[in-house]
């Protein structure tokens, strides 16, 4: 659930101009957990590719939430949609992401593809 907490703890990386990312990843498709629910908390690993590289691999959430927390900027894949919508934590327990553009929350993550292995 978010909270004005939990959201004020979220900021987009665009929002703070000291922080210089490292690299950039494109999350590409998702993967929900057993519970049914296609919800952003129900999201439980992701495929990606690196922006510069084209390299290909997979992320739990848990290790995309580190990779995110170091500066790396992630982003909705650039060719599912025609905005560039950043992926950023909720501080919720337990944190999950979600993606942010044009300064509101969006469901990006959710219409993208899915993938079961």
């Amino acid at each position: 659930m978010l909270t004005s907490s939990s959201l004020s703890r979220s900021f987009p990386i665009e929002l703070n101009p000291n922080l210089v990312a490292r690299s950039v990843i494109w999350i590409t498709a998702v993967q929900f957990d057993r519970s049914g629910h296609d919800k952003h908390e129900n999201i439980c690993a992701f495929r990606w590719r690196a922006a510069d590289s084209q390299q290909q691999e997979r992320y739990t959430i848990a290790e995309l939430i580190d990779v995110i927390r170091s500066d790396t900027l992630v982003y909705v894949s650039d060719d599912a949609f025609e905005r560039t919508a950043l992926v950023r934590v909720v501080d919720a327990e337990p944190p999950y992401v979600r993606a942010w553009a044009h300064g509101s929350w969006g469901n990006d993550l959710l219409a993208l593809p899915r993938f079961d292995d």
